[in-house]
C-alpha cells in the first residue's frame, strides 16, 4: 500500500503504469492546503475504512480519502 498527497497522480502515466505493474493499493490524500496533524488526522478516521477496501478490493486500485476520512474509489484512474 503506498500513500500519496499527489493529486496529479491521474496525469503521470509512467506512475499510473507503475501501479498496474506492481498490483498496488494507493490512498490519494485529498486536502487542499492541509497541515501535517490534518493530514494525519484524516488518516487516521479513515484507517478502518482503507483497511477494509485494501483487504476487499484486488489491486491495483486507487482510492481517495477526504479531510473526514471518507474513502471512495478514484474514478476512471485505473
Amino acid at each position: 500500500m503506498a500513500l500519496t498527497k499527489d493529486k496529479n497522480i491521474r496525469y503521470r502515466s509512467v506512475e499510473i503504469q507503475s501501479i498496474r505493474n506492481h498490483a498496488t493499493f494507493v490512498v490519494v490524500i485529498r486536502a487542499k492546503n492541509a497541515t501535517g496533524v490534518e493530514i494525519a488526522e484524516s488518516i487516521v478516521q479513515g484507517r478502518s475504512r482503507i483497511a477494509r477496501m485494501a483487504t476487499s478490493v484486488a489491486p491495483p486500485h486507487v482510492a481517495r480519502l477526504d479531510r473526514r476520512g471518507r474513502l471512495e474509489p478514484y474514478p476512471g484512474l485505473l
